[in-house]
């Protein structure tokens, strides 16, 4: 089990890559913590309560049609959610019922997040460098954030 999950949802395809690749310009992070970030690609958000069920803490990154200028880049917690996402998701299936199903199934980890990118309707273009870059910190930051409030005790 890892500490944290962050899970990079899309395709290989257009802007819907923007999870995925995400994913993999994360890899130094990962290795800066062996054993505690998990990092992880799903391919729709029905399958999310399999990726997240072992894990005290997701970040789930995805590109999002929404209402937000295009290239914003949004940081929502558990409780936003459900008014923001669920009318903003790439996949037919969204986000928010990935993660109701984990919830319902007894899968879902205590603390989630998730992290994305407005898209607008921009569904075949790719992420300008600037806005993916600007996400990037933002997961790092939080990455942060969660090792500084839960600090493991020294080996003696």
């Amino acid at each position: 089990m890892s500490e944290i999950l962050i899970l990079g949802i899309g395709s290989p395809h257009g802007a819907d890559r923007l999870g995925w690749d995400c994913i993999d310009e994360l890899r130094n992070l990962a290795q800066r913590w062996p054993g505690r970030i998990a990092l992880e690609k799903c391919d729709t958000p029905a399958n999310i309560p399999n990726h997240i069920s072992d894990c005290a803490f997701a970040i789930l990154v995805d590109a999002i049609q929404g209402d937000f200028p295009y290239g914003t880049v949004l940081r929502l917690n558990e409780e936003e959610l459900p008014e923001v996402v669920s009318r903003m998701s790439s996949h037919g299936v969204g986000v928010c019922d990935g993660i109701r199903l984990a919830a319902t199934l007894s899968m879902k980890p205590d603390n989630l997040v998730l992290f994305g990118i407005d898209i607008n309707e921009k569904t075949e273009d790719s992420i300008p460098y600037y806005n993916r870059s600007q996400l990037l910190n933002a997961i790092k930051h939080e990455v942060s954030r969660w090792f500084s409030r839960h600090r493991r005790p020294r080996s003696a």
